[in-house]
């Protein structure tokens, strides 16, 4: 695929934030390859005296992205120094890396976990001109999926710093239990508190979002209804103000402090995600609540191949 020096349709970023444009003048990138579907690995198992075999699940496997990269400079001392330059860009300390594509619609997508893999070796042979020199470069995308950073935003969405889509809890309903007839869970001589609200994932991949709970809070459960997944949080109270994230991704829990709370959580923790579409989530809280209580989901919006 030959790309345009007029637009910088891949950019490549460091572990402290440093953006490096792929494109000319500076550096450009002529050709490339594995940004579609990354490889995908399947099982199978065979029965005695079967015909065929039976397919029992897959795995994305990490994406391969192999480009083909430019340096050009005034002389030849202006080529050796951008050769240099490039190099220290993907130097492994570095990493890892961010790989950003924007196309011409100007979605802007994004690969994250990327580090450096093989190529740049600058032989002789890479020297086209007295002033230019092209390499090959391997990077290897170990979270293979595309974030989708500047998504449409549905109503009630909002879009956080990472370019994560953001949708937070509406008001609680309280309903003082035991009433007559009643419908689990339920305790007694406690006020209930339960909301409904909706997460529309507009990607092509299920996704675990990042939760945010704020307090006060005590006990209480987060149910996915579309996807039938339940997380309950037992045996600590959280204090007015206080905030507890449950990051799905990193499978990590911890309050403001960076205290580590993972015991408290049960149930659906590891495979809680938000299907394609709209998720419907069922929140119960078991007393505790008021003004200051708040729940919000944050995820990026993934697709398998751009």
């Amino acid at each position: 695929m030959k790309i345009s020096n007029a637009f910088p349709e891949l950019e490549l970023q460091d572990n402290v934030g440093n953006v490096y444009p792929l494109v000319m003048p500076t550096r450009g990138v002529s050709e490339w390859s594995g940004l579609g579907l990354p490889p995908i690995k399947h099982w199978t198992t065979r029965a005695p005296y079967q015909v065929g075999q039976s397919h029992w699940g897959y795995a994305i496997q990490p994406r391969v992205i192999n480009l083909v990269l430019h340096s050009k400079g005034c002389d030849r001392a202006g080529m050796y120094e951008k050769t240099r330059a490039n190099a220290a860009m993907l130097n492994p300390m570095n990493g890892p890396h961010v790989l950003r594509l924007i196309t011409p619609d100007l979605r802007k997508y994004e690969l994250h976990n990327v580090w450096v893999t093989g190529g740049y070796e600058l032989s002789t042979q890479d020297q086209r001109t007295p002033r230019r020199q092209s390499s090959a470069l391997q990077l290897t995308a170990y979270d293979p999926i595309w974030k989708w950073t500047n998504s449409s935003l549905d109503a009630g969405e909002t879009r956080d710093a990472y370019g994560r889509t953001c949708v937070a809890m509406g008001a609680l309903a309280s309903e003082a239990e035991l009433t007559l007839g009643f419908t689990g869970p339920f305790l007694l001589g406690t006020t209930v508190y339960t909301a409904t609200f909706t997460a529309t994932n507009d990607g092509s991949w299920l996704v675990k979002p990042v939760i945010t709970v704020t307090g006060p809070l005590e006990d209480w459960s987060l149910t996915n209804a579309t996807a039938s997944k339940t997380m309950y949080w037992d045996g600590y109270n959280i204090s007015a103000g206080e905030t507890v994230t449950v990051d799905i991704p990193n499978k990590s829990i911890t309050n403001g402090a960076g205290t580590s709370l993972t015991t408290y959580l049960s149930g659906d923790f590891g495979t809680f995600g938000l299907n394609p579409g709209a998720n419907v989530i069922n929140f119960w809280g078991a007393g505790g609540a008021g003004a200051g209580t708040a729940i919000s989901f944050c995820w990026f919006v993934e697709v398998l191949g751009v």
